[in-house]
């Protein structure tokens, strides 16, 4: 464990606290590590106001899988979601995107659906559900985590 709390100084440990923390476990206002936690993060699994890693959850948000007000990765879910897998108010998902907004290949909105492959509105949804389902199993077996979940949200965001 280290504690740093001086500027221009680097907590550096498997548990690090400080201004700047880098280690396993990293606490700070820039961390960086597997878990960073902080106003702006770097690493693996990371909680931050901007985080950037694997998997991120802030304000700003980007990795693989982000989570956040601006979400940006591969599979995305926020305020503004943008990524091959997209879920949020305003959700760009370049193959499967869900939120009040949806634009990408397959497209579910409340308001306004634009899909390049198959666009669903709210108000067409029960009619409307098979055959997107039959879109989502058109899509790559490596993928089938992602639209499994994008098709759990669709029925939960669609239905309420």
């Amino acid at each position: 464990m280290h504690v740093n709390i001086g500027l221009g100084r680097v907590a550096k440990g498997v548990f690090s606290f400080g201004f700047v923390a880098a280690g396993i476990f990293s606490f700070g206002l820039a961390a960086a590590g597997l878990f960073a936690f902080g106003v702006l993060g770097l690493g693996f699994l990371v909680f931050a106001s901007v985080a950037l890693g694997a998997v991120s959850f802030g304000g700003v948000a980007i990795g693989v899988i982000a989570l956040g007000g601006l979400a940006v990765g591969l599979y995305s879910m926020g305020g503004c979601a943008i990524g091959a897998f997209a879920v949020g108010g305003y959700a760009n998902g370049s193959i499967i995107a869900i939120g009040d907004v949806a634009v990408g290949g397959i497209a579910v909105g409340d308001t306004r659906a634009e899909g390049s492959i198959i666009s669903v509105l709210k108000a067409d949804y029960f009619t409307m559900k098979d055959e997107l389902f039959k879109e989502f199993a058109k899509l790559p077996k490596g993928w089938s985590l992602f639209t499994s979940w994008c098709r759990g949200l669709a029925n939960i965001f669609m239905t309420n």
